[in-house]
């Protein structure tokens, strides 16, 4: 979300309700990932519960800064433009949302290395990705606080097929490695799923950010790529849960195979 666009006399705030509407739904599917978190993985390392409740801190710190633009904009257009309050949200959104992005492409990274020690070059790239998408979008942030905007459509085109290059990758060597690591029987059916998910979750913010790279070009002058990119970042901060969560689904499994075979050696 950019001051100088929202500062324009042709703004229209109907693109980014929108975006707030869907951001308010998938929020609300954080809140039950996050409480599925604290029950099913208490003992998690200090790391992974700092980066989950970051990332969920930094989500709602998008959320409430968008729905107080919305509210300021409704109650009092010219006036809230122009007051330091907009300069101050119309910052804190792209800031926070830029950290939660980075973070979930780092998280997987690490999961790549962690997976297979020789798909280190290909984790590396999509850091490399990842940080340069990160720097598109605190140069936008800095352009957009200088009240220069000459540069943006290269910050935004930077920022947008940089994370899309960086989720394909990332769900393509996600996918490979876990199907091609997977040899027992009874957990490859939980693997094929985990590998689906990842493909599904990257393919839906890698779609979603064409979508608001499309509406940026197709439609120059408007504001209609604001109701993809508001709840972008709160898609990307679900997939970080879903992926945690997962092993809950992994562990019952393992229980039942467990069970099942003790059963069936009783017989």
């Amino acid at each position: 979300m950019s001051a100088n666009n929202l500062s324009n006399p042709y703004f229209h705030p109907l693109p980014l309700l929108i975006g707030d509407m869907l951001a308010y739904l998938v929020f609300g599917v954080l809140l039950i990932q996050i409480y599925i978190y604290r029950i099913c993985f208490p003992r998690d390392s200090l790391a992974i519960k700092i980066l989950v409740y970051f990332v969920f801190l930094a989500d709602a710190i998008c959320v409430l800064s968008d729905t107080f633009t919305v509210v300021g904009i409704a109650s009092g257009p010219t006036d809230f433009l122009n007051s330091r309050h907009f300069k101050f949200l119309s910052v804190t959104t792209p800031f926070f949302g830029a950290f939660i992005v980075v973070f979930v492409q780092f998280f997987y990274c690490f999961r790549i290395v962690a997976l297979r020690k020789t798909a280190r070059p290909i984790a590396v790239l999509i850091g490399l990705i990842a940080m340069a998408q990160f720097s598109a979008a605190m140069g936008w942030l800095i352009l957009d606080s200088m009240g220069n905007s000459a540069h943006h459509t290269l910050f935004f085109y930077l920022y947008h097929v940089g994370g899309a290059s960086a989720d394909v990758l990332i769900a393509v060597t996600m996918a490979i490695l876990l199907l091609n690591g997977s040899s027992l029987p009874q957990t490859r059916n939980v693997t094929q799923k985990i590998a689906l998910l990842i493909v599904e979750t990257n393919a839906l913010t890698t779609v979603l950010a064409l979508v608001s790279l499309l509406l940026f070009v197709c439609a120059p002058g408007t504001d209609y790529y604001l109701s993809s990119v508001t709840f972008l970042v709160g898609i990307y901060a679900n997939t970080l849960l879903v992926m945690l969560n997962e092993r809950a689904e992994m562990r019952f499994t393992s229980t039942n195979t467990v069970f099942t075979s003790s059963t069936s050696d009783s017989v």
